[in-house]
């Protein structure tokens, strides 16, 4: 049986600690079960307005492109190094470093900015693999966001299912899409989720 490919998520568990990350990709070099690693380079201004709550917090998580040059060079010596889009920072942290690049991330929520999808699909991918998050989007969506990326290799988009919610209770896995996802489309399946490791 062919093993699974496994994502190391490192997503903004640093707290903005720029040492810490690094660090972290040093311990996580040794990980044999993580083959990908991927991180979230985002803006605080691009995310949210001043008065917003979580605001401060977004600007603490932020790191610099020559600090996202380092963390994603490093990186690429040990793993696959993917990473969220989510606004015009983190495209840019991506053309800044594509030949470092394994693939990236679309959240569903990201899907519905017409914007950045467009900025996207100019994107010359070439062997970037792309991981589409289809939570909440219903089977007739779904076709439609894959068709935005047709300059893709179709047997680069994978298709990202799971619950969100922390802890996920395994009643809300969503493992039973499996089938239905694998009758309609015949792309690779990704899966995702906050279940409690305890």
């Amino acid at each position: 049986m062919k093993m699974p490919y496994h994502i190391l998520e490192v997503a903004n568990c640093h707290g903005g600690n720029y040492k810490y990350v690094m660090s972290l990709i040093d311990e996580f070099k040794n990980v044999k079960f993580g083959q990908g690693i991927k991180f979230q380079p985002f803006k605080y201004s691009s995310l949210a307005l001043d008065d917003y709550s979580w605001y401060k917090t977004y600007k603490k998580l932020y790191f610099n492109p020559n600090q996202w040059h380092e963390i994603i060079k490093n990186s690429y010596k040990y793993k696959n190094v993917w990473l969220d889009i989510f606004d015009n920072y983190s495209l840019k942290i991506l053309n800044d470093n594509k030949k470092y690049i394994y693939g990236i991330k679309i959240q569903s929520s990201v899907l519905f900015n017409e914007r950045l999808l467009l900025k996207l699909a100019k994107l010359n991918f070439n062997k970037l693999y792309l991981i589409i998050n289809i939570s909440g989007i219903s089977k007739n969506e779904i076709k439609n966001f894959t068709n935005k990326f047709q300059q893709i290799d179709q047997n680069k988009i994978i298709l990202q299912f799971g619950y969100q919610d922390y802890p996920t209770h395994p009643n809300h896995s969503g493992l039973h899409k499996i089938n239905i996802l694998k009758k309609t489309y015949s792309h690779k399946l990704s899966y995702a989720d906050h279940i409690n490791p305890k």
